[in-house]
């Protein structure tokens, strides 16, 4: 037994000297550690429970931040990187994705432009603070709001669940709103200017206006569409003649111009029409001869506003378009043209303020207008006519030779069909910059599969180019502007160049380009976004100065990350400032 004992006294002696150091703490800890104290000072940086949590973009960018050369987690796979984070696998995957990463970023044809703006904060103003800051609960909003960095929505649960605070919403977002720190995201619609000169009320029978509208009847609960055309006259505002047909075309056309015609006894001196090419046939002109046939102006309704506001009347006043009984589909059609057609004996037979308490019938078939008054509608008449041509004739010495030659390559490359040019002399009128970066977007979501379906690819491409090269101009302007104030010395930017300064003396140049970067995502006013978006390019130019075209590929490609981390930053934003930083790289190599 001693013996035995000896033996195992052996291996449990522990060597002579001190015990060896702690070791170092690994990449993983290191990694813990960063998203710990991340946490701490961003208060709202991650909500939820479960697997499904929110992320502030602070927070995303922070992540893939550290991944880039010499961070803590730069040695670390995606897996390792995800665990220590707290991140689900896939959604770090997809912070580290960049679209298209096998394209060439040199390409700006094959390189799709992602950007982003981020929010200021602004301090409360005096008056609100002095009127309302006064109530615990109103003071417990704004100071919580001042340090959280979620979104809005946690934010609100964020008041009710620890707060105890027993407001909704809307009141939130009221007081945050007043404060100053926090701006409704605005509704995007699209503003139409009122068309103006496109027709004057001259007398009954001297301009007409013709248009089609859907509309439908449900027939023993079968629902059937049909198209309304109708004829109108613009002095009057009576409704002339109407019919039902299957199509919008140039039958429905002539069938209620020969109704109108029969109702009046003559024919107008011009007649409006869209510019849907059913209603300019040589067929439809010499039929509704020997009245002029005037082109309504492009993309405005209030061209035709009288008749339009007629098809609108008719919608609210009408009743349910249904028709019991067994009946084919040709009685439905019948029924409808006998509805339209009794409401528009109705309406032309009300009396209206504007005509002196007369009804439209009474005012059309009132005195006959003189010759003097004929030939002065004859000249204005031609002189629309002579607007409409010159309006063709610019837009056709507006289009550049060589961009309709690039067009219709890459339109052939794309597989969109244009037999005859129209296409693309119509989106050569737009800039260069303009129709490249379009055509690489459409390209980049074409190949994704992510346009939209049933969507016409001619339109969508011509759409895309015409949103960018508004951007551009925008962009322009706000370039010009800053080289003026920058060049005056202007008192307003000189927090922004002081802040500047500072980050190029306290930063590496390594990490500059991020960190600027970072202060475009944050940047609300446009302004501001295009100092910082234009400070970031000129540090990564210096950053990547006598590095390889490779360095250069690899540092455009990290920010485009951080990029695409941002997620509440406008899509043009992150389309600008990609293509800026992808410009400078081109400019490296």
């Amino acid at each position: 037994m001693r013996e035995r004992l000896e033996a195992l006294c052996c291996n449990l002696a522990e060597p002579p000297g001190r015990p060896p150091a702690e070791a170092a703490p690994s990449a993983v800890e290191a990694m813990l550690v960063a998203v710990r104290d991340f946490a701490f000072t961003h208060p709202g940086a991650v909500s939820g429970c479960g697997d499904r949590r929110r992320y502030s973009e602070a927070f995303r960018r922070f992540i893939v931040g550290r991944v880039a050369a010499g961070e803590v987690a730069h040695a670390l796979s995606v897996e390792q990187t995800a665990t220590a984070a707290g991140v689900p696998l896939g959604t770090l995957k997809d912070w580290l994705a960049v679209s298209h990463a096998e394209a060439d970023p040199a390409d700006p044809l094959s390189t799709e432009a992602l950007g982003l703006p981020g929010s200021i904060e602004s301090e409360p103003s005096s008056s609100f603070a002095e009127r309302y800051t006064s109530s615990p609960s109103i003071a417990v909003i704004l100071h919580e709001y001042q340090h959280w960095e979620g979104d809005f929505t946690t934010f609100c649960d964020h008041l009710e669940t620890d707060h105890r605070l027993p407001y909704g919403r809307t009141f939130i977002a009221s007081v945050l709103e007043a404060a100053g720190l926090r701006e409704p995201t605005p509704r995007r619609g699209k503003r139409v200017p009122w068309s103006r000169g496109t027709y004057r009320r001259l007398f009954p029978g001297a301009q007409w206006l013709g248009d089609g509208t859907s509309l439908a009847i449900e027939l023993n609960g079968q629902r059937f569409a049909f198209n309304l055309e109708a004829i109108s006259d613009v002095d009057s505002g009576a409704i002339l003649g109407t019919v039902a047909t299957d199509s919008e075309d140039e039958v429905a056309l002539l069938q209620s111009f020969d109704l109108a015609v029969l109702t009046t006894g003559a024919p107008p001196l011009a007649i409006t029409l869209d510019n849907r090419p059913s209603n300019h046939t040589d067929t439809a002109v010499l039929a509704m001869q020997p009245a002029t046939v005037l082109r309504a102006t492009r993309a405005r309704g209030q061209a035709k506003a009288g008749l339009e506001g007629a098809f609108g009347l008719f919608a609210q006043t009408a009743p349910p378009l249904v028709v019991t009984g067994d009946t084919p589909r040709e009685r439905a059609r019948s029924t409808l043209s006998l509805l339209v057609t009794l409401w528009a004996w109705a309406r032309n037979g009300r009396p209206q303020r504007r005509l002196g308490h007369r009804s439209p019938r009474e005012h059309y078939l009132g005195p006959r207008p003189s010759p003097q008054q004929q030939d002065a509608a004859r000249v204005w008449l031609a002189e629309l006519e002579r607007r409409s041509a010159l309006a063709r004739e610019k837009r056709t010495r507006q289009v550049d030779p060589v961009r309709r030659e690039l067009l219709r390559t890459e339109l052939d490359r794309l597989g969109i069909a244009d037999p005859e040019q129209k296409l693309a002399s119509a989106i050569a009128r737009y800039s260069s910059d303009a129709i490249l970066q379009g055509l690489a977007i459409f390209d980049s979501k074409q190949r994704r599969d992510t346009l939209p379906q049933g969507a016409d690819s001619g339109r969508y491409l011509a759409g895309i180019i015409r949103n960018v090269d508004s951007r551009l101009e925008l962009l322009s302007v706000a370039d010009y502007l800053l080289e003026l104030r920058l060049r005056d010395k202007e008192l307003t930017l000189t927090p922004l160049k002081r802040e500047h300064q500072a980050l190029v003396k306290s930063v590496s140049q390594d990490t500059l380009p991020q960190t600027l970067l970072d202060r475009a995502l944050q940047a609300e006013p446009l302004l501001d976004f295009r100092y910082w978006a234009k400070a970031a390019c000129h540090a990564l130019a210096a950053a990547c100065a006598q590095k390889s075209i490779d360095f250069a590929r690899e540092r455009v490609r990290q920010l485009a990350r951080a990029i695409a981390a941002t997620f509440s930053v406008t899509m043009e934003r992150r389309h600008q400032l990609v293509a800026d930083l992808t410009r400078a790289s081109i400019e490296l190599a």
